[in-house]
């Protein structure tokens, strides 16, 4: 039974198909539904990426070099976790926003033993800048979140309702695994997160459950079985 989740979202997701950096009719939908889980009893976590705002692809094509542009990716996702921490306090939530980076006047600093005694408040706690350091994604950053805050799963929310054998948006006779193993995620290059995010949470046991970030909802039924769960053994 999930009692405490870490849900990673990508900028993307909150961009949705606006050609604007942020989609606010989105948000407050996304909002809307994260709320609705707490009040299902389910404790949230949440790690944000960037790339709504920028690519360090892209930076790196006009001269900056890596590692500023994952600095810059840090600041990014600030500042998209407070609009969205906006959005969740509108709808009834309590939204704190905890950064690996200090930046006191803006949000707090994460610490394991601040953010856990936030969870017992029922605060919604969104985890900020990934883990502080360039090189490392947001979803190594998501995993590292998960595990320090006791989760039971890491929910990687996404514009498909699971794992493919290949891009359903390409090809109509894709086929969706029901379960599948970290190792074959692995094996097979499937890349619905960070490889070194996946390898983390196969060697801490960590499963993962890949859905479609509008049906999020539908987690406080607890049944997992609509989408994808990425466990260490398949039963």
């Amino acid at each position: 039974m999930m009692k405490r989740i870490l849900l990673k979202l990508s900028g993307e997701a909150i961009k949705a198909q606006s050609q604007n950096n942020y989609d606010p009719d989105f948000m407050d939908m996304l909002a809307q539904k994260i709320v609705g889980l707490t009040k299902e009893g389910i404790q949230v976590g949440i790690v944000v990426g960037w790339w709504n705002l920028y690519r360090w692809i892209t930076g790196t094509e006009i001269g900056i070099t890596r590692a500023t542009g994952d600095s810059m990716g840090m600041v990014g996702t600030i500042m998209n976790w407070l609009a969205m921490a906006d959005f969740l306090n509108q709808r009834g939530g309590d939204a704190i926003v905890l950064s690996a980076i200090e930046i006191p006047r803006i949000c707090g600093f994460f610490r394991r033993s601040a953010a856990l005694h936030h969870f017992h408040q029922w605060r919604i706690v969104i985890c900020v800048a990934g883990t502080g350091n360039p090189y490392f994604s947001t979803d190594t950053g998501a995993v590292q979140r998960a595990l320090e805050l006791e989760c039971d799963m890491i929910i990687k929310a996404t514009k498909v309702d699971g794992i493919y054998d290949s891009d359903p948006a390409n090809n109509s006779q894709a086929l969706k695994y029901p379960t599948i193993s970290h190792q074959q995620v692995i094996e097979d290059n499937l890349r619905i997160m960070d490889l070194t995010a996946v390898a983390m949470a196969k060697d801490n046991n960590l499963p993962m459950f890949v859905c479609k970030i509008t049906d999020i909802a539908r987690l406080a039924s607890q049944d997992l079985s609509f989408w994808t769960l990425v466990q260490s053994q398949i039963i």
